[in-house]
């Protein structure tokens, strides 16, 4: 065998060996990609899970039949809103829902998963609380601006599924807090479907401290 030949050869291994590395590598950094992935899934759920047990926790039941209760009168209609005397149970579901919204904003929840769990209340407070927020925003522009935020992305979440039951009105408020008003030692799934507008246009259908899923997260 010549020279040349012996050249040709030698070129080729090295052709080879450099392609096998190569491809050992990318397949190394391909499976450590999926395994992150696949441990972030798993630690989104796990924090999703985590929240939803503190939230039909029986002190936070506790806290929510509050609000309901002094949000309705005896006759179930919604009482005109006091922006000198809002129920502190309002802020604690705002710090709630602020601290779920810092979450998603870390990458430690998903927009889809909290509508999908926490949609129908967020809309609710949203709709009650807003133009309180909005006189606390005054004094300071930081307060509940991440709620804001998360209300907006399940916004978009809601209207990427054909949805339209986030836009709560004063007879969807009255629905949501009769719902919340009976909580009291019934167990109730926390994920209900928002009423939704009939075609005729009427309605259907009628300090502990908040846990912190990012500290198991990591950055």
């Amino acid at each position: 065998m010549t020279d040349e030949r012996y050249l040709t050869l030698a070129t080729w291994w090295l052709v080879f060996a450099t392609f096998a590395v190569v491809f050992t590598g990318l397949a190394a950094v391909v499976f450590a990609w999926i395994q992150i992935a696949v441990q972030r899934a798993q630690t989104r759920i796990g924090n999703l899970e985590s929240l939803t047990q503190w939230f039909e926790g029986d002190r936070i039941r506790r806290v929510r039949q509050g609000l309901a209760a002094s949000r309705l009168t005896a006759s179930g209609k919604l009482r005109r809103l006091d922006l000198d005397d809002v129920p502190d149970a309002a802020d604690e579901l705002l710090d709630f829902f602020e601290h779920v919204a810092f979450l998603v904003r870390r990458g430690h929840l998903k927009a889809f998963d909290v509508w999908h769990t926490f949609g129908p209340w967020v809309a609710a407070i949203h709709a009650d609380f807003r133009e309180y927020v909005a006189v606390l925003q005054v004094h300071d522009s930081t307060v509940y601006c991440d709620f804001i935020w998360l209300f907006q992305e399940l916004l978009k979440v809601e209207r990427s599924e054909k949805g339209s039951g986030l836009d709560y009105d004063d007879d969807d408020l009255e629905g949501h807090y009769g719902y919340e008003r009976r909580l009291d030692g019934v167990r109730i799934p926390v994920r209900r479907r928002p009423r939704r507008r009939n075609p005729r246009g009427g309605r259907g259908g009628d300090g502990a401290e908040t846990p912190n899923p990012e500290t198991e997260a990591g950055q």
